[in-house]
């Protein structure tokens, strides 16, 4: 009883915040439909203040219909700044044909999860008065859409905030485990279900940020090494130099005797 009462308070709090989103998102182009019933010329023409508004909508979007958004095509100005974006459906495409393909495999291959969606929603900035417009919608979906009770396991909803992952870094390097500082941050927010990740999402981001930690951490040593070496020993030829090379370390000779 104590499971259900948890999953009920997680989709009751996580279907409010969505359903607040939502308005929030669409009052701003003045849509006060359903967000099932919208059409192509609902949204096609629409303007954006900014690229973030545009990206706010179409996640507030997804939450509402149920499915998992994935960035499409886009498209840079000369300094790297976006002037074309587009949105699809994580289920858009199809897998390659030489992994269906493949006969010398060694585990089962994974379940399709590609099945050819044509929803998109694309935008682009106009130099005349630097807005967003929305310049294509397709809200079609060719398979089944997530319902209510389950859109926050979605993947594109599950969203480790930065200062929780910053906490998280210093805990673990602190000794502390990673199922204990999930626990932790549940008890913060007042329960898990009010967590916008899962367990594995933050193994997954703690794994990472320590391989990076790692990784730093051998090339620095090797550098102190090195410099230490340069500083006191007279027949070295070279000195280590940092730069965007000196995580593979510089090459150090040594005069033959």
């Amino acid at each position: 009883m104590g499971d259900f009462n948890e999953e009920q308070v997680s989709n009751n709090y996580f279907a409010e915040q969505t359903e607040d989103k939502w308005i929030i998102a669409a009052e701003k182009l003045e849509i006060f439909k359903d967000p099932i019933e919208l059409v192509r010329e609902d949204l096609v023409g629409k303007q954006f203040l900014t690229f973030e508004d545009a990206e706010f909508f179409i996640h507030q979007y997804s939450n509402m219909i149920g499915f998992s958004l994935r960035k499409g095509k886009v498209k840079r100005q000369f300094g790297g700044a976006i002037k074309y974006r587009q949105w699809v459906c994580s289920k858009e495409g199809h897998r390659e044909l030489k992994w269906i393909k493949n006969l010398n495999r060694k585990r089962e291959p994974r379940a399709i999860t590609r099945v050819g969606c044509k929803f998109l929603f694309r935008v682009s900035l106009r130099k005349q008065d630097r807005k967003w417009y929305c310049k294509e919608f397709r809200p079609t979906h060719s398979h089944p859409l997530v319902i209510a009770g389950h859109r926050q396991f979605i993947r594109s909803n599950r969203i480790i905030p930065d200062g929780m992952l910053m906490d998280a870094t210093c805990m673990k390097s602190a000794g502390i485990k990673t199922c204990q500082i999930y626990s932790y941050m549940a008890e913060l927010v007042g329960g898990y279900g009010k967590l916008s990740f899962l367990p594995k999402d933050l193994y997954n981001r703690v794994a990472k940020n320590e391989s990076v930690h790692l990784k730093n951490a051998d090339a620095a040593r090797a550098i102190g090494y090195f410099q230490h070496k340069a500083d006191h020993d007279i027949m070295l030829l070279a000195h280590p130099q940092e730069g965007r090379d000196s995580c593979e370390g510089s090459r150090v000779f040594k005069e033959a005797q």
